[in-house]
């Protein structure tokens, strides 16, 4: 790519991202309030509110990056899809990598973090880099009824386990009875130069279930009822009612690659209609953002690939 930034030693920058879940059907108050399961056996951290799983934070070193899966709404109607974790029928089997919601990026200094699974061949590996969380700091109280901060640290490594970048996120869940939020505040330290190529793909990003996809009438490889891989593509567009938005009035795939403050998804879901909104802080590197909204279900908003979305904009 000929655009790119430079993140010089012990420099740093911070990113803050809000993702926000609205549910739109009738809902009561839930007698119980946010709860928080600490796995730390499995490196796992499982928030829920009443008696619905909200998400689990999955940070275990074997991962190639750590995750929230699965993500529901508060009414327990799952958002993300299963495969490759927990496959459902009926789901596409593109993209491994794709799993639940994560952060990550396609090209610093030139290695793919953004890609990396176990799909990848053995001679290529050499160009990816993994994410692996080494500290999990938990608030010892809640900040306050229905909110959750805790802090993760985490070293972007390169193929040969060389730290590029260290990491520090802080997040906070807030949740009420129709709503549930998550505010992420990523804070970077270089190693040692970086170099940040503009790239598509990118930044805060979710995999959803089929009922936000509408990539109608396109043939691909699902499930079938066994969970095995279909021997053919075929179109499987049952449930499929997503709509995409913007703060600039775009809808559908015009989302994609616009530069937006905040963008959008909306669903419905066993008749609960449900709203997914990305915001980008103004104060982020690249505001406002990219949407990476793709019809077969990929979100993202991305700060670092204006250029790869439009070259008329500037990196």
């Amino acid at each position: 790519m000929r655009h790119n930034f430079r993140l010089a030693n012990l420099s740093g920058i911070c990113i803050i991202f809000l993702l926000i879940l609205f549910s739109c059907s009738e809902t009561t108050k839930k007698e119980n309030n946010l709860f928080v399961y600490h796995d730390t056996i499995n490196k796992e951290l499982a928030f829920t509110y009443g008696n619905e799983l909200l998400s689990i934070f999955r940070y275990d070193s074997s991962l190639y990056k750590p995750f929230f899966h699965p993500v529901n709404d508060v009414n327990g109607s799952t958002l993300t899809r299963g495969y490759p974790l927990d496959p459902l029928p009926g789901e596409k089997v593109d993209h491994p990598h794709q799993t639940g919601m994560w952060f990550n990026f396609g090209d610093v200094n030139g290695f793919d973090f953004w890609n990396n699974s176990d799909a990848i061949p053995v001679e290529k590996k050499s160009h990816f880099g993994k994410i692996v969380c080494h500290d999990i700091d938990l608030d010892s109280t809640r900040l306050s009824e229905g909110l959750f901060h805790f802090t993760i640290s985490a070293d972007w490594l390169d193929y040969q386990n060389n730290e590029l970048l260290l990491e520090k996120t802080d997040f906070y869940v807030s949740v009420s009875d129709s709503m549930w939020s998550l505010d992420r505040k990523t804070q970077f330290t270089a190693a040692t130069e970086i170099h940040i190529k503009d790239n598509k793909e990118g930044l805060f990003a979710i995999r959803l279930a089929r009922e936000f996809q509408s990539d109608f009438e396109k043939p691909s490889f699902i499930l079938d009822s066994t969970l095995n891989i279909t021997s053919q593509k075929i179109v499987f567009d049952e449930g499929k009612q997503g709509h995409y938005f913007n703060a600039q009035g775009k809808t559908g795939n015009e989302v994609f690659g616009t530069q937006s403050k905040w963008a959008a998804i909306n669903t419905v879901i066993k008749n609960d209609s449900i709203t997914l909104v990305f915001f980008d802080h103004p104060e982020n590197y690249g505001f406002p953002g990219s949407a990476f909204a793709r019809d077969y279900g990929l979100f993202a908003l991305n700060n670092f690939g204006k250029k790869s979305y439009d070259d008329n904009l500037d990196p």
